[in-house]
């Protein structure tokens, strides 16, 4: 089986590093450079999960958690937030939202997978 997640990300070198992350794992990656598109990628593709960079362009990350949280199609979707905000009024505003998590950047590769894991306990690494 195969899952489905959207990363909203803005930094071409942060999505470098979580698709070399995530690449033995059952797991087709989506991505969207700013908040606008990840927003229209949201009806493109039934999602299993969405890591969402809260600092973005167009659109903040939170004004697409608040989307993605308030339509009846997509508040099921688990929300992993990931930013290099470490202020507790991001970290807040993330709970008070719906984000089902909260990783800060830069986060290990081991501790992403075990983040995506808690969600989509199915996904393992593949043995190669």
């Amino acid at each position: 089986m195969s899952y489905k997640i959207l990363y909203i990300e803005d930094n071409p070198l942060n999505v470098r590093l979580v698709k070399r992350s995530l690449k033995h794992l059952p797991i087709n990656l989506i991505f969207a450079s700013d908040g606008e598109a990840g927003i229209a990628s949201l009806t493109d593709h039934q999602l299993d999960l969405i890591l969402l960079d809260i600092n973005l362009p167009t659109i903040s990350g939170i004004d697409v958690l608040i989307h993605v949280k308030t339509h009846r199609q997509t508040q099921h979707i688990p929300v992993i937030a990931l930013t290099a905000d470490t202020t507790l009024k991001t970290r807040k505003l993330c709970e008070m939202y719906g984000a089902s998590a909260y990783l800060q950047k830069p986060m290990s590769r081991h501790t992403l997978i075990q983040m995506i894991q808690s969600y989509l306990p199915e996904v393992s690494v593949a043995k190669s």
